[in-house]
């Protein structure tokens, strides 16, 4: 019943690897379509080498607003639909992510000469390699539509990214997104100094 659209994906995806993971499908199912232009004279190749069936609700939870508390959080975590005057800004700044069959939190952050190029922080004990990076698709805007209930939108989405250091010490991870969150999204970008007060 195509309830969910993914793409369109082009050329400009392509990455160097020959791998691009899309955001999850809540369903049992997907169609994959492939558009060649009439005229092409090269042969285009298509594959899916890995497909990932979830058996629990862990990463559907996070993108099904149907799911009951998705993305739900421990006691200990901010509603930041309840905060929204005091976080506005650094609510944007910040993505679900899945990587494979597993998802976590980072922070889109700017660096000193302020160019935005799209560095996401997150943890090491999520992103250790390469290999986990490659495979980041963060999902923005993802917070509740209301103080306690709601859920925001599935399909702000941002596919890949490449790894740019990584400590298992600091548990600490920066990636560099493939591409900038699009301005639709309204994102943000966290930044600090390293000037004293």
């Amino acid at each position: 019943d195509r309830a969910v659209v993914w793409g369109p994906y082009t050329h400009s995806n392509n990455r160097t690897n020959g791998e691009y993971w899309t955001p999850a499908v809540p369903y049992d199912s997907a169609v994959i379509e492939l558009y060649v232009p009439s005229g092409t004279s090269e042969e285009a190749q298509v594959g899916v080498r890995t497909t990932i069936h979830a058996y629990r609700d862990s990463i559907l939870r996070m993108i099904s607003p149907d799911k009951p508390n998705p993305g739900g959080s421990g006691s200990c975590n901010v509603d930041v639909a309840c905060e929204s005057g005091q976080w506005g800004d650094e609510i944007n700044s910040v993505a679900h992510y899945t990587f494979g069959l597993y998802m976590c939190t980072g922070t889109l952050v700017n660096r000193v000469p302020g160019d935005c190029v799209p560095y996401f922080w997150t943890a090491n004990h999520c992103i250790g390699g390469s290999g986990d990076a490659g495979k980041v698709v963060t999902y923005w805007n993802f917070e509740r539509s209301n103080c306690g209930s709601g859920t925001g939108p599935t399909n702000h989405t941002v596919g890949n990214s490449s790894l740019v250091w990584t400590s298992a010490t600091s548990d600490a991870t920066l990636v560099q997104l493939d591409s900038f969150p699009p301005d639709s999204y309204v994102p943000f970008l966290s930044g600090w100094d390293a000037v004293s007060s």
